[in-house]
């Protein structure tokens, strides 16, 4: 079976955790000196977790970004605990993918695990702390969240605005640290997930009224859809980029997360754009982008527009973008207008 019938059947199983069923994946591997039914099922299911990064550190042909995958594994446990040995999982995943793989994809795959084996040896990086003007009114903010007051969350946020601090700052000094501590601290288990999406839902409300205050008077006549790869979980970041190159001038159409590719590509031929900004979150989300920019390169009436792309594992190994076919890349939502201008030739 090739890499990409297999990947496919892989995440829908990570997904389902299939465990030991006798009709899943674990029901028909055969791994090389292995013992399958002395695998306790929270290993396979430990296994299954691991198996959608792999598969696209393969796909992309870069065993870095499976090692910072294991990175934040490790680190993970730290916080939450775990049954089972990461390096031990590791082996065993190395030995049931090396069956379903031709040799050129069996050497990249063994690179993989064995940067990720480098990362359990040196362990994980530290945490940055995040610092600025606005750090102090950041942590207010953040904290009004994690205690459900809404209505003084707004009221710092339209303060701050009131006192003379631009829109753009708010984005990025405040919204933007604000999300990346909210986080930091669901992946140290302070906090539920139920929480992190709250905290969430209510900074999208709070954008969504400062929404109105973006539209610039004048305007650059230049055309930029921001999205998501399906199933991406993590929208807040390129709304935000949304946002500011609304402020800067551009006319946007951001259509979030779950986008048919097909309407997508249809959009940006209808409204003739001239950038395309795509956010991806996780690195198994990475084959996906670099799908959505091939049908784009591939639409004749989509000739010329640029591709600008973002998010966690672009951040973490400087080519990938150019892996993925784009045009450029930015780190944050603040970087990501300076370099749409570059991109459209606005100055």
């Amino acid at each position: 079976m090739n890499i990409s019938k297999r990947s496919s059947a892989l995440n829908v199983i990570a997904r389902e955790k299939a465990g030991l069923s006798s009709n899943g994946f674990w029901g028909s591997v055969s791994g090389e000196g292995l013992d399958l039914a002395s695998l306790s099922n929270s290993l396979c299911a430990a296994i299954d977790g691991h198996i959608p990064f792999l598969v696209a550190a393969i796909r992309i042909g870069e065993p870095r970004l499976f090692a910072l995958y294991v990175s934040w594994a490790l680190e993970k446990r730290d916080h939450h605990g775990s049954e089972t040995s990461l390096k031990d999982e590791l082996n065993i995943l190395a030995k049931l993918m090396a069956g379903y793989l031709p040799p050129k994809e069996q050497d990249l795959m063994r690179l993989c695990i064995d940067s990720g084996i480098k990362v359990l040896i040196a362990g994980p990086g530290e945490t940055q702390n995040a610092s600025g003007p606005l750090f102090g009114t950041m942590l207010r903010y953040t904290a009004a969240l994690l205690e459900a007051q809404r209505d003084e969350a707004a009221k710092i946020i339209f303060d701050t605005q009131a006192s003379g601090v631009p829109l753009k700052d708010i984005y990025t000094d405040i919204i933007q640290e604000s999300q990346y501590e909210i986080g930091r601290l669901w992946f140290e288990n302070k906090i539920s997930i139920a929480q992190e999406h709250y905290c969430t839902a209510i900074t999208q409300m709070i954008m969504a009224q400062l929404y109105p205050q973006l539209k610039s008077s004048r305007r650059n006549g230049k055309t930029v859809i921001t999205t998501c790869v399906s199933e991406e979980q993590h929208e807040v970041g390129i709304r935000m980029v949304a946002d500011l190159l609304e402020l800067e001038g551009y006319d946007t159409y951001h259509v979030g997360a779950n986008c048919p590719r097909a309407d997508l590509i249809h959009l940006v031929e209808t409204r003739k754009a001239d950038l395309v900004a795509i956010s991806a979150t996780m690195a198994y989300h990475l084959p996906l982008v670099k799908q959505i920019i091939s049908d784009i390169r591939n639409s004749k009436m989509s000739h010329g527009v640029k591709i600008m792309v973002g998010g966690y594992p672009f951040n973490q190994v400087p080519t990938l973008w150019q892996r993925a076919g784009a045009d450029g890349f930015a780190p944050n939502a603040a970087r990501a207008v300076e370099e749409a201008k570059i991109l459209t030739g606005v100055r």
